[in-house]
């Protein structure tokens, strides 16, 4: 309730409910009888639909009609306002790739502005990343958040999943702020925590890392924005994932997929927990092949609770080779959050892959 308040939806200030609801059933007739519009955001299968305030039991009647019973308030996201100067190893990416700086070369940047003075609508910033997507973007940057409370139980939140669809059917490449809502190791603000998306740590540093990401894309013109994203990780500073080095990451020839390896959680009690097997896939677009030498590193972790499957990789040139990373959590340790880095290095070349 007090969330419908601080979005202006109070009786006193709107006669109707902005909703969203999966598009291919908004006008179904249960649904079209009670809405007032609905307003298609076919990009990622949603639409918009109006329903005035007393016929919002006779809607809740015919959710029946939606395809999988979901339906989303059109909510309201802060915009966040970027003061951030980077230092971020542009001036490198300059001198190197001949670049006057401080902008990505040849980008064009296509600004949108989806945001009213009391908050930004989340369809109206859906159909800004949309439309941004369809019109080529190859990095698009969020300058909203809001709070994930992992509140809905069938899975991500509507930005969260409007971020997924775009990225994979466009290569898209969307960078969002982590935001720095603070209580807790856990608390990433959303869409930041959308599997495709590159969250950037820090305040108001999004948009440096976008500018990263347009660079390494003007660089490496065929790469999707996974590949991007995986470069820019996997050429950080080793710090957590790191200060983003866009003059290292502009020069990578390798990277790996994932770009970070979730371990996911295990239930107390530890001592039965099977031990969790995920493969990493190291990429080479040099033309000549590359034998890594792997570390795991960076870690608070008990011993033995990450192991590598191997100490030393041998990468094909324009091609792929895979090593597998164990977590063992049935090791006597406190309860907690582990994590650690798998470390690939071969001369001045050096890969980062967190796992955790």
């Amino acid at each position: 309730m007090a969330g419908l308040l601080r979005a202006g939806y109070s009786d006193e200030r709107a006669a109707d409910l902005p909703l969203i609801t999966p598009a291919a059933r908004a006008g179904g007739t249960a649904l079209s009888a009670t809405a007032l519009s609905a307003t298609a955001l076919s990009a990622v299968g949603m639409a918009v639909v109006r329903v005035p305030k007393g016929d919002a039991a006779g809607f809740w009647r015919g959710r029946s009609a939606l395809a999988d019973g979901r339906i989303w308030l059109d909510g309201v996201r802060a915009p966040s306002v970027d003061r951030g100067v980077p230092r971020v190893g542009a001036p490198t990416a300059w001198r190197a790739w001949l670049m006057d700086g401080p902008d990505a070369p040849e980008a064009s940047p296509l600004v949108g502005e989806a945001c009213a003075p009391r908050g930004c609508l989340e369809s109206t910033i859906i159909a800004g990343m949309a439309g941004a997507a369809r019109a080529g973007a190859k990095v698009v940057t969020l300058g909203v958040g809001g709070l994930d409370t992992g509140g809905d139980p069938l899975g991500d939140d509507l930005l969260e999943i409007a971020v997924n669809r775009l990225s994979a059917a466009h290569g898209t490449l969307f960078v969002v702020a982590a935001g720095d809502g603070g209580g807790g190791a856990e608390r990433v603000s959303s869409p930041a925590n959308a599997n495709a998306v590159l969250a950037v740590g820090g305040t108001a540093m999004a948009a440096q890392v976008a500018e990263a990401a347009a660079t390494v894309a003007r660089r490496r013109r065929h790469w999707t924005g996974a590949r991007i994203a995986s470069a820019l990780l996997g050429s950080a500073a080793p710090s957590g994932f790191g200060r983003v080095d866009v003059g290292r990451a502009v020069a990578q020839t390798g990277y790996t997929e994932p770009a970070s390896v979730a371990m996911g959680t295990q239930p107390w009690p530890h001592e039965d927990d099977p031990v969790v097997t995920k493969t990493v896939t190291y990429h080479n677009t040099e033309d000549q092949a590359v034998t890594f030498r792997l570390s795991l590193t960076g870690s608070d972790a008990p011993a033995g609770m990450f192991r590598l499957s191997a100490g030393e990789i041998a990468v094909p040139a324009h091609g792929t080779a895979s090593v597998d990373v164990s977590a063992d959590t049935a090791l006597p340790a406190p309860d907690g959050v582990f994590s650690a880095r798998v470390l690939a290095e071969a001369g001045a070349r050096r890969i980062t892959t967190r796992c955790g």
